[in-house]
């Protein structure tokens, strides 16, 4: 029996160099101090995560949290028309082609079967920051299309940066890909708010 707790005393000054020689009372100490400073970190995490689903849930709908508006990046040129800017999710190459196409209609299954069967109006280069823009596009349904040639390694969406200007507003409308395109649809309106 007397050699049980000296078996404990050495495993626990393995476990603990430095604290098997401290009396009760302070071992006792450093735990509850390493408790409290275990706790209050944990709930400085809870807290910080806490505001994080606020701010995301505060918003008028879930999607709208991680859509990016944009101001500063958006110029109305002459006439009805608006410069818009984009970038692009995914491993792309830089100096890719990015065309844009003009579709009848922001459904997915349509606009997947008008890039396939029309010819884009435009297009432009992705460059090293994997961003891109086109200049004056006035109000319709549009889809910006990557094909997937033009990616390293994972396929990501191009996507139009959402912003209101003037009396014109940009609105994604989804972002996707497929085995052979990434896919932004897209829609230039006239803003509903009243100046």
């Amino acid at each position: 029996m007397s050699n049980e707790p000296h078996s404990d005393r050495k495993i626990y000054k393995l476990a603990f160099p430095g604290m098997a020689d401290m009396p009760l009372k302070f071992r006792l100490q450093t735990y509850i101090r390493t408790t409290f400073i275990g706790l209050a970190s944990a709930t400085v995490l809870f807290l910080f995560m806490g505001i994080l689903f606020y701010k995301c849930c505060s918003c008028e709908s879930k999607f709208e949290c991680s859509k990016t508006r944009v101001s500063a990046l958006a110029r109305v040129s002459c006439g009805a028309c608006i410069d818009v800017y984009g970038s692009v999710l995914g491993d792309v190459i830089p100096g890719s082609r990015v065309n844009l196409f003009a579709v009848s209609s922001t459904e997915f299954s349509v606009v997947m079967k008008e890039i396939r069967t029309r010819k884009p109006i435009e297009w432009s280069t992705v460059d090293e920051r994997k961003r891109f823009r086109f200049m004056c596009l006035s109000q319709g349904d549009y889809a910006f299309v990557i094909p997937a040639s033009s990616y390293n390694r994972s396929v990501g969406a191009p996507f139009p940066y959402e912003f209101e200007y003037g009396n014109l507003v940009v609105d994604i409308a989804f972002l996707g890909d497929d085995w052979q395109y990434g896919v932004g649809a897209f829609s230039i309106n006239e803003s509903c708010r009243e100046g």
